[in-house]
């Protein structure tokens, strides 16, 4: 059951789920300022990818990591359209990003780095519910400036875990009727030929 609801959420956005299984909720390590809405970000891992190329406009997005183009990627449509980040501090400071978005690209000491560099951070951390999903989906569509997107999602989300929830609860009806039906036609079938063996 849990195996089909999963399947089903990634078909409705990534997002989710890599976003239950692989990614998580959100947390700053450098919080960029309440007023700028940045416009140079990277993800620069898989997951962080996913949340970035949902909730990002296309004007915000310098680049993200090359794994955002792979065969499990929900986004590699949309993901064709940029730069593809490698994860070096070469490249991470000529491309002066405003913000960096990443789950566990970089290794342990990137955000280290990072802040020395005066560089903001949002960190996606280990996620153990639905609710720490649509959460992380609208924290990180209010830091990007677009909240509108990130609530748009929440609730188509929502929407298709019901419909999903209300299809499941109409199969299991379906089999017990049919089982209830097929019970009762081997009782009469029963009843029928006791009846003749009497006779």
């Amino acid at each position: 059951m849990f195996h089909l609801l999963c399947n089903n959420i990634t078909k409705v956005s990534y997002l989710l789920i890599f976003l239950s299984i692989t990614c998580g909720s959100l947390k700053a390590e450098t919080r960029p300022s309440a007023k700028h809405v940045p416009q140079r970000v990277i993800s620069i891992d898989y997951c962080a990818d996913q949340y970035l190329l949902k909730l990002g406009t296309s004007s915000q997005i310098l680049g993200v990591s090359p794994k955002s183009m792979a065969s499990f990627s929900f986004m590699r449509e949309k993901a064709k359209n940029f730069n593809k980040v490698r994860v070096t501090t070469e490249e991470l400071l000529a491309l002066r990003p405003d913000l960096i978005i990443r789950s566990f690209g970089g290794g342990v000491g990137v955000n280290r780095f990072l802040k020395h560099h005066k560089i903001p951070i949002l960190q996606i951390g280990r996620l153990d519910s639905l609710e720490d999903i649509t959460q992380t989906i609208v924290n990180i569509s209010k830091v990007l400036g677009n909240d509108e997107l990130g609530i748009t999602l929440v609730h188509e989300l929502n929407r298709r875990l019901l419909s999903i929830t209300r299809t499941e609860e109409k199969k299991h009806r379906v089999v017990y009727s049919r089982r209830r039906r097929h019970n009762w036609r081997r009782y009469l079938s029963s009843r029928y030929h006791g009846q003749r063996k009497l006779t």
